[in-house]
């Protein structure tokens, strides 16, 4: 048994992990965006309606939040 029985199978675990990491990150960062979109379409919802109206009033706060990216 020589270094490159050994390095071969090695080299291709390593890169095939990283590979596989990547495709995990990538997919959630996709995830994390889309659900970041969703809120937003939720806060601009929100800020549409009536802003006296006493069912709504309690969460425009964290709509502006959202808005002005502080969450």
């Amino acid at each position: 048994m020589n270094g490159k029985d050994v390095a071969v199978p090695l080299v291709a675990a390593i890169i095939g992990g990283a590979v596989a990491l990547a495709g995990s990150w990538f997919a959630f960062e996709n995830k994390n965006r889309e659900l970041d979109i969703q809120m937003l379409k939720l806060a601009l919802g929100i800020l549409r309606e009536d802003p006296n109206s006493s069912k709504i009033s309690a969460v425009r706060g964290w709509a502006v939040d959202v808005i002005n990216g502080d969450l």
